[in-house]
Order: C-alpha cells, then structure tokens, then sequence
C-alpha cells in the first residue's frame, strides 16, 4: 500500500508516497481503507517538530528525538472497513481517530474499534474536515467555558477551522456572539449574512456559506446529541470568556458582559 512517510524532521518536502507493508493488527484492532484524512496543523508541527515555546524538548521526547518515531502521520480520517469486527462489518462507512498512534495518511491503517463511529450521508471528506476544529472548539465552549444561551462571546480568528466551529457551536447555544477575523480571508460568511447566522457583530467578513447541520451531524458522532440548555457549573462561570481560535484555551477577561 501506499503512504505519506516522514523519515526524518523539516518542511513539507520531507514527506514522500512510498509503498509500505500493511500495518499488522493488535489485539482489539481493525483495517480501514482511509477515503480522506486530515491534514492538521498538529500534524505540521510533529513533522517539523515546532512545537510552542519552551516545548520542543518535550515534543520531541513524545514523538521521536532525531527523527519521527511513527513516520507515517496523521490522526483523523474517514472511510471503509477493510476486515470485520465485532461492531463492524466489512465495507461499513466509519470515521474516527488515532491519537497519538497517528498513521492515517496511508491507504489503509490499522485502529482501535472503539475509537471508530459510523458514518452515513456526509462524505468522507466532508466529514473529515469538520472533526479537528470542531472537537477542539466544543472542547472550550462546551466543556470548559460552559457557554449558555445570552452569554457573549468573542470569537477572534472566526474563519480559521477553530474559529468557524466556534460560530456555529455559539449560535447553536444561543450565545451572543462577536466575531474577528483578517481581511481578506476566504471562509464561511460574507458581511451582509453574518447577523442572519447568529451574529451580533463581524469585522471583515468574507465570501462563502457553511450549514451548520454538516459540522453537528459530524460533532453529534463523537460527542452525542448538544444541549442547548447546559446548566453545569463552570470556573468560568460569571465571566466574558475569549475563544482564541488557535490555541486551546479559554482565557478570563473580567466580569461578564451584560
């Protein structure tokens, strides 16, 4: 088979289409046929090793110290099984995620079944696309911020991947939402339909449209059916709570807007 192999760290060009044996399977495991993988920004700064300041030595400790451990990348795809399993058939459309294990950018990897979910009526790359921002945008609103129907939100890098699974999270809860994002840039909603989609303010909007039904139907497969009416308590409870699209946390900013 074939796959995207990184033998050592650099640029983009360090990567190479090579035949490479089929990977065996461990206890609990299953071959999918990969239709579409991920191309994440976690996978370009394990294939450079650039990792945040101050983190490259534990980067490297985690995925290899001269060069990648696991050289085949890639952790989020879509596609078909290629052998039964005890939840699937063969040929059942799944999409899912490696973790650490990487290897999805190959025509078949080898996986965990439990970390498989069936998939129906999106394609697979369709699919696929909406995993990465949207697991780590549910991750900040949902589970940490707790955000609640009448919060506002700001959203700063509304058009990155994060940043347009943050809008759609937001409206979906029924939070008052302000987004930012670079002139110019090319995603999800131009400046006269940002208010339509849930919106109390947008700076320099751009062209294209976006369903907000595509990224829950992907959302719902990893996480279950969202509450609109989340009552949990949250540290953050209380506060203005900032969703920086592109890092991975939610940051305090005083009282909360009224």
């Amino acid at each position: 088979m074939k796959a995207a192999v990184a033998r050592r760290y650099g640029p983009p060009d360090v990567v190479a289409l090579v035949e490479v044996p089929l990977p065996p399977l461990r206890p609990g495991q299953v071959h999918v046929e990969v239709g579409a993988a991920a191309v994440t920004v976690g996978d370009a700064r394990i294939r450079a090793a650039r990792a945040p300041g101050g983190m490259g030595l534990l980067m490297r400790l985690a995925f290899g110290l001269t060069r990648p451990r696991r050289p085949v990348l890639g952790m989020m795809f879509a596609g078909r099984m290629a052998s039964a399993g005890t939840r699937f058939d063969d040929g059942d459309r799944v999409i899912g995620s490696t973790g650490m294990a990487m290897g999805a950018h190959a025509e078949i990897l080898a996986v965990d079944e439990a970390r498989l979910q069936p998939l129906s009526d999106l394609s697979d790359s369709d699919a696929v696309a909406l995993l990465f921002g949207g697991m780590t945008a549910a991750d900040f609103l949902i589970d940490k911020a707790r955000l609640r129907a009448g919060q506002r939100l700001l959203v700063n890098g509304a058009t990155g991947e994060v940043g347009v699974a943050a809008l759609q999270i937001a409206r979906h809860l029924g939070a008052v939402t302000t987004a930012v994002a670079v002139s110019g840039s090319r995603v999800v909603v131009d400046a006269g339909g940002i208010r339509k989609r849930g919106l109390a303010h947008g700076t320099h909007g751009a062209h294209g449209n976006f369903e907000a039904s595509d990224f829950f139907r992907v959302l719902r497969v990893f996480r279950g059916q969202i509450s609109a009416s989340a009552t949990a308590p949250s540290r953050f409870a209380g506060r203005r709570v900032t969703c920086r699209a592109g890092s991975r946390r939610a940051v305090r900013r005083g009282r909360r807007h009224r």
